[in-house]
């Protein structure tokens, strides 16, 4: 690595360059090696240790490590033409590479005028040398036994039972809801506790009922938690705090974009008692935050996610339905399709005039080693058959296969 004040020679250069101008390294393999080390998932910590290289005519190499002594068979003699130098020999014992060790400080003892026949064999003593000395400082550490009182099940991944939640993005009045007695947890968008009350008190009489709030709330209506037994809500954003009584138990929507922990720490002192995780996770990262986190996770394991909010109706401006709402998009359905002819479904909330476009493929996730407390399952336009089958093949902890389905972003590498 280069340092200030060091000379440099540098091969040919091209353009109008001028005597005492100012040259910029613009790369540097060494600089670039050391940042990708800290995002590649290695162990960057080392344990600096203190060398003393002995390099003597007519003598073997020493290599003095803490106090710890190694021989090499390597012998100089006189240089005839470019003898070694210090600085040569520091590069070389610099290159510890993927030991745990780095030294922090070098001495070199070095004869005049010597020749070195070969650096391999300067590096093998290097090797050698940090080889037992990491082995003579394992045997020396003895481990402290103790008596504890191990959880039978360390693997807190393996066999685990999740309690799973719905999110019923739709509502009919002609389905038949008696599968949703196969789950712990319904999730009912709070425009349909305005436009289908009747239903909605009927569900949650039966089962236990969370208001699903929208990320965009523009009217609000706080009586429904006094004329709807419902079990808690769903939040999905920070500000619809204000309106939530206190008693209402509170769970975080992934739209709060959870990634940390400190995250997590924050939203607990609110009085969120658990959160959806976010669906930009990968799996490594998933696992850090539900391993980290103060308060219970929740991870969506099937559903088209959504993919933006919109304060406006694209049915209107397509012409598609009059200048004054007549509702039209409650009489059928619409998508969009892109270039690539992918389709995107669009659900209207013609109470507050937001439009959600989802994801044109369904995410679906195996269960089955997910950390996490509960997990999710968001239904958009299934008929009660595969809504059925879907969450049967949740509880079994596995996943549908085909194209129209994918993994998210778990397998994803950053």
């Amino acid at each position: 690595m280069l340092v200030y004040g060091q000379v440099v020679t540098i091969g040919r250069m091209k353009g109008r360059i001028i005597e005492g101008e100012h040259i910029y390294k613009m790369s540097s393999k060494a600089l670039s090696d050391s940042a990708k080390q800290t995002y590649s998932g290695k162990e960057l910590k080392k344990l600096p240790l203190i060398a003393k290289l002995t390099v003597k005519e007519f003598e073997p190499v020493k290599l003095e490590i803490n106090g710890n002594i190694y021989v090499s068979d390597l012998i100089l003699d006189k240089a005839t033409s470019s003898p070694i130098t210090k600085e040569r020999l520091i590069e070389q014992l610099s290159k510890t590479g993927n030991t745990p060790y780095e030294f922090s400080k070098i001495e070199v003892d070095l004869g005049k005028g010597l020749y070195l026949p070969s650096i391999s064999k300067l590096n093998e003593l290097r090797r050698t040398a940090l080889e037992e000395y990491q082995e003579q400082t394992r045997k020396s550490y003895k481990r402290q036994e103790l008596n504890l009182l191990l959880e039978k099940s360390v693997n807190r991944s393996a066999n685990i039972v999740h309690a799973i939640s719905v999110l019923l993005n739709t509502l009919s009045d002609k389905e038949n809801y008696s599968y949703l007695a196969k789950v712990q947890n319904v999730y009912i968008p709070y425009l349909y506790f305005i436009k289908m009350p009747n239903l909605v008190d009927k569900l949650c009489r039966q089962y236990s009922v969370y208001v699903y709030l929208p990320s965009i709330l523009k009217n609000v209506h706080t009586n429904i938690f006094d004329n709807f037994k419902v079990k808690g809500v769903v939040i999905s954003n920070i500000s619809q705090l204000d309106i939530v009584p206190k008693k209402i138990e509170k769970i975080g929507n992934f739209t709060l974009n959870v990634f940390n922990k400190y995250t997590v720490s924050e939203l607990a002192k609110f009085g969120i008692i658990k959160y959806i995780a976010s669906p930009e996770l990968n799996s490594q990262e998933l696992n850090e935050l539900i391993s980290s986190s103060c308060i219970p996770a929740e991870v969506y394991v099937y559903g088209n996610l959504p993919l933006m909010t919109m304060q406006y109706c694209p049915i209107t401006h397509m012409n598609k339905c009059p200048e004054h709402c007549s509702k039209m998009c409650e009489k059928g359905s619409y998508e969009l399709k892109d270039r690539m002819g992918f389709t995107f479904k669009l659900r209207q909330d013609n109470t507050q005039t937001i439009t959600t476009l989802y994801n044109s493929k369904t995410t679906f996730i195996s269960s089955n080693k997910l950390p996490c407390a509960s997990i999710c399952i968001s239904f958009l336009g299934e008929n009660e058959e595969e809504k059925e089958k879907v969450i049967d093949t949740v509880i079994s902890g596995n996943r549908l296969e085909g194209e129209k389905y994918t993994n998210g972003n778990m397998s994803r590498e950053v």
